[in-house]
């Protein structure tokens, strides 16, 4: 039950934590606006940085799905496609929240704070990798329900132990899109003002 949430705490490390930095480290040495001067868009420059950190933390994910099969012997039940997809939208949702927060700071001690403190900890103790969502007073199960790490633990766990079909967990998915395309949002309109 512990071993496929632990694929939430390291995309959210690598996700979170490295994109922060990336971008933060651009705005403090002055070289952000030299990038954005040049023929590459903004969202080049964005996926430029954000990309590799993306495939990193699915990697992170990969290895994660592997011990848990191999060295452990999780069963999977589950649809790997579903998996992957919930995997990816989480991921989005990660890298969106550490862009919002470098964009937001600009300065890399700031922007550690805020990354634990937005990211990492919510994702430990909110999501129901620690403590069960259900256990929680309604207050902190509102609070969870901020977070994308609750749903992708449900999805995860879900898929490793019981295999429900995407009919009857879609809107687990419907909230991960949904909040990741939020904070993209959010991150744009900051950035456009952020440069103004």
């Amino acid at each position: 039950f512990a071993v496929p949430g632990l694929s939430a705490v390291i995309i959210a490390l690598v996700a979170i934590m490295l994109t922060t930095l990336t971008i933060c480290r651009e705005w403090e040495r002055g070289s952000m606006e030299m990038l954005l001067s040049t023929p590459a868009t903004r969202l080049d420059i964005i996926v430029g940085k954000v990309g590799p950190y993306a495939i990193l933390s699915f990697m992170g994910f990969v290895l994660v799905f592997l011990v848990a099969r191999i060295v452990f012997g999780v069963p999977f039940v589950g649809a790997y496609w579903q998996l992957i997809l919930g995997t990816w939208l989480f991921i989005l949702g990660y890298l969106a929240i550490g862009l919002l927060i470098s964009v937001s700071t600009r300065k890399q001690e700031v922007a550690i704070q805020y990354a634990a403190i937005i990211g990492l900890l919510p994702t430990v103790i909110l999501s129901g990798f620690v403590f069960p969502i259900e256990y929680m007073n309604s207050a902190y199960r509102y609070v969870s329900a901020v977070f994308p790490a609750r749903f992708y633990m449900d999805i995860t766990r879900d898929q490793f132990l019981k295999g429900s079909l995407f009919v009857d967990i879609w809107w687990l998915y419907a909230i991960l899109a949904l909040q990741a395309i939020i904070i993209l949002l959010l991150c744009i309109v900051k950035f456009k003002r952020s440069l103004e």
